[in-house]
């Protein structure tokens, strides 16, 4: 089976967010962090779009707009850590479920 990079790839928005509590560094990674996050919302939801899957694409529509780097919702970063472990589990379940449904279609076709 032909591996794509972007699924490799597309773990290290879970890694960065499961990350991002424990880090006690410069403000400079929570920007990173939330530019990384908002663009692959972004690019997903997109992707969503064009494939005409509007259900599936408000998640990501939703952390878009949660991690978004132009303004702050105010939140502390003890209200930041389980948002982040959620979002993580959430885009790990979805790549897991993406992937398991891609071999699935590839094994039928084959």
């Amino acid at each position: 089976m032909k591996s794509k990079p972007s699924f490799y790839l597309s773990f290290f928005i879970p890694i960065l967010l499961v990350y991002a509590p424990f880090h006690s560094g410069s403000y400079g990674f929570y920007v990173f962090m939330k530019i990384a996050v908002c663009g692959y919302a972004l690019y997903q939801g997109y992707k969503f779009l064009e494939a005409e899957k509007t259900v599936a694409m408000i998640p990501f529509a939703g952390i878009a707009l949660l991690f978004q780097p132009f303004w702050s919702w105010g939140i502390d970063r003890d209200t930041w850590a389980p948002i982040d472990f959620i979002v993580g589990g959430f885009i790990v379940l979805f790549i897991i479920v993406g992937e398991m449904r891609n071999r699935k279609a590839s094994a039928d076709t084959e």
